[in-house]
């Protein structure tokens, strides 16, 4: 019989349980599961059970880290924590599980410590918290391995969320902009896991809380990359929120006021730079297709460079983007030449192109965006020479991705000059992962530039700002403003998504201006044939454009 985690009595018993259960069951699994349910608040009794029982366990030497820093953690020896659950972020890089992660930052919370490592820990947590919730949506106890597994993890997470989110209430000010990171990620999460436990009420409380937080903060917050990431979680964090756990649309309203200069228009300033020369250092075939793309065939070898020579659109440019493009000829229609589907890119160069007696100038890049990223490690590791970090995107594999590259100081009298580019995939560790087909952009926009769109691990496809702002709008009944915002995502992205091109339909065949809603809908159409999604909010748009017609008829 399904069993579902209804009040705080009923999670304490349904976590101890499944604890007990997989300390007894599953060998296999012991490591995470019990790590995840460490970390849950239980009484001290069950505490010291379940560390009686992982020192009984055989392998627990390799279960010392993470066990015995979840139990300093929750003992409140902080110092201790920290040394123990430092080193596995190291060891696990973006493989480390969303309870190790969201421990890790508690421990530095309650220490007061907040660096770059707590916010990519907290932001990839929730990520993963996002991802396995929608691969398994009963929280329940279960037979099945996973499922029981889940919940474990979760309960977990929902009380270190909840004890971050309680020790950074007094963050010290608008100047601690990782602490607000952390807070706010982690207010995420425990407004996703009382969602998700039934708790209507409680989540509800959390979102507006954090909506009124984010509105009075936004405006005193630096205008980069790691902010806008937020903001964009944030509106997608909403769109997918049932309405009973959603603050008042007038909080929703101001929110979106507050993050609207954000959004910018410089989406709109990105023109392709035309290919000149095209070559691959390893042997790979490089050739102009499609007018201003670039395609890869023929060898793969284990490690590439390709050398490519564009030409500048602009007199003045402030920001290069490469976007990957999905191809036929490439595993599951991926922009990625790796048998898997994937790519690792370590490094992307660019260079001022001179005389060819002359070594090119490398220009600097200040600030380095990308649209997805796998591991979670692309925003360091693409602006920069090395193998230790590269940017992946196993997970969301036949989309376009962008990389975006904000120079630290403008290129001027640029126009019509060669610009060279080199782009890196040497990873001795997953060879011939070189990207397979792409196109290159600059931008006259004063900076910050990054990228102008977002992928989310439960989204049909990639939104920008205003997508989610559309989705919004749209599921309150204002069909003016997503009609509206809608056609600033086409404008911004340069042709928008399947959620605008639904959004415009349905705009359209409520005002009767039927072949425009046509033309919209057979163009969202022709998408889902080539990607077909069970995302819910997809299949909704699509749902009720039918409907619609049908109702006209």
């Amino acid at each position: 019989m399904k069993k579902t985690c209804r009040s705080d009595h009923q999670n304490r018993h349904s976590c101890r349980g499944t604890t007990v259960r997989f300390l007894r069951e599953f060998t296999f699994w012991k490591t995470q599961f019990v790590s995840a349910c460490l970390s849950f608040d239980g009484s001290e009794d069950f505490r010291a059970a379940v560390e009686s029982a992982i020192n009984d366990l055989p392998n627990v030497t390799s279960l010392t880290g993470e066990v015995r820093g979840l139990l300093a953690y929750r003992r409140g020896v902080y110092e201790e924590a920290a040394e123990l659950l430092r080193p596995l972020r190291a060891k696990w890089g973006g493989n480390k599980s969303g309870v190790i992660r969201l421990a890790a930052v508690a421990t530095e919370a309650e220490l007061g410590r907040f660096d770059a490592d707590s916010v990519e820990d907290v932001r990839t947590a929730y990520r993963v918290l996002r991802a396995k919730l929608m691969k398994v949506r009963d929280l329940g106890l279960h037979p099945g391995i996973m499922q029981g597994g889940l919940l474990a993890e979760v309960c977990g997470m929902r009380t270190i969320a909840t004890e971050i989110v309680e020790v950074t209430k007094e963050v010290p000010g608008p100047g601690d902009v990782n602490a607000i990171v952390v807070r706010s990620y982690s207010s995420l999460a425990l407004a996703l896991l009382q969602q998700h436990f039934g708790d209507v009420a409680g989540a509800r409380a959390s979102y507006e809380q954090l909506v009124k937080e984010h509105i009075a903060r936004r405006p005193t917050l630096p205008d980069n990359d790691e902010l806008r990431r937020l903001d964009a979680t944030l509106l997608w964090a909403l769109v997918n929120t049932p309405s009973n756990a959603l603050p008042p649309r007038e909080a929703t309203e101001s929110l979106i006021s507050a993050l609207e200069g954000g959004f910018a228009s410089q989406g709109a300033r990105w023109k392709v730079m035309k290919p000149v020369e095209v070559a691959a250092k390893a042997g790979t075939t490089l050739e102009v297709v499609d007018g201003d793309a670039i395609l890869a065939s023929g060898t793969n070898p284990p490690s590439e460079t390709y050398e490519i020579v564009l030409e500048s659109p602009y007199d003045r440019v402030t920001a290069f983007r490469l976007d990957t493009l999905p191809d036929a000829s490439f595993r599951f229609g991926s922009s990625g030449r790796h048998q898997g589907g994937n790519y690792h890119v370590h490094s992307v160069q660019y260079f001022q192109d001179t005389v060819a007696a002359e070594k090119p100038q490398a220009l600097v890049i200040e600030n380095t965006s990308v649209d997805w990223d796998q591991f979670g490690t692309g925003l360091r590791g693409i602006s920069k020479p090395g193998p230790e970090e590269f940017w992946a995107i196993a997970g969301r594999y036949a989309e376009v991705h962008q990389a975006v590259f904000d120079l630290e100081t403008p290129l001027e009298q640029a126009k019509g000059k060669r610009i060279r580019v080199e782009v890196t995939s040497d990873d001795p560790t997953w060879p011939s992962v070189a990207i397979g087909k792409m196109r290159f952009y600059a931008n006259d926009a004063e900076g910050p530039i990054t990228v102008s769109h977002y992928t989310f691990y439960d989204a049909a496809t990639h939104t920008s700002a205003y997508t989610l702002v559309a989705l919004l709008r749209w599921q309150a009944g204002d069909v003016a403003g997503a009609k509206e915002a809608a056609e600033k995502s086409v404008q911004l992205t340069q042709g928008g998504n399947a959620y605008d091109w639904m959004l415009l339909a349905l705009a359209a065949q409520q005002a009767g201006e039927l072949e425009s809603a046509n033309t919209w809908f057979r163009k969202a159409e022709g998408w889902s044939r080539e990607n077909a999604t069970g995302e819910p909010i997809m299949n909704a748009l699509f749902r009720r454009y039918q409907q619609a017609v049908k109702e006209s008829n």
